[in-house]
């Protein structure tokens, strides 16, 4: 595998920062593409891989950092003034939603 491939090649020393950063500007766009219906989550990670070759796309992303890491890193996010506050509220929005759909099954 080439070396961006590796999840070490973006954490490297205070490549953490970016490495969050990133994440969260990735996942919150996916789960913004998924409330809007423009695809479902398995359309838009197979549409990542497939685009990227890498091996995770946004939502299985999400599944590995969980979501309440995910809800914090994205308030941090705003705090830093790299996420507008209405990006954060429908995004924890859609995510409680889509929590109580996988719960209701």
């Amino acid at each position: 595998d080439p070396a961006y491939q590796r999840a070490e090649f973006a954490q490297q020393g205070s490549g953490d920062e970016l490495y969050q950063a990133l994440s969260v500007a990735l996942i919150s766009n996916a789960i913004l593409l998924a409330a809007e219906d423009v695809l479902q989550p398995d359309d838009i990670d197979r549409a990542w891989r497939v685009g990227t070759y890498l091996q995770q796309g946004p939502f299985q992303l999400l599944d590995n950092m969980g979501k309440e890491n995910f809800r914090v890193a994205l308030e941090d996010a705003v705090k830093a003034r790299r996420v507008d506050t209405a990006v954060l509220e429908r995004v924890v929005c859609w995510l409680q939603s889509h929590s109580a759909e996988k719960e209701a099954v």
